[in-house]
């Protein structure tokens, strides 16, 4: 009585959706990620006023930025407490997003 009620158990885990990992990301991550920099920098990254342009920088060295600017070695009024949001697989994704390749 009881083995029928544990297989239908290990069916239903699985087939059960699993938390995404890593590895599973969003084909383009970088552009939903990019979402809250559009608000200064524009949805496309090209700037504005005295918001400096994303669009068309070396991915690398808009890489290089955000992580002085997440550790505090590059001072700033809001980039700082944004970037701490962002891993270091997210900050790469935003670099090469904005970033030529």
């Amino acid at each position: 009585m009881k083995r029928p009620f544990f297989i239908l158990a290990l069916g239903l885990l699985a087939t059960a959706p699993h938390p995404a990992s890593a590895t599973d990301q969003l084909p383009n991550q970088g552009s939903v990620l990019a979402a809250p920099c559009a608000s200064c920098h524009g949805s496309d990254g090209s700037g504005a006023g005295a918001i400096p342009a994303l669009k068309g920088r070396p991915a690398s060295v808009l890489l290089d930025q955000l992580k002085a600017f997440r550790s505090g070695a590059l001072p700033s009024t809001v980039m700082g407490r944004l970037a701490k949001g962002y891993s270091d697989d997210q900050l790469s994704q935003l670099a090469a997003h904005f970033g030529d390749k």
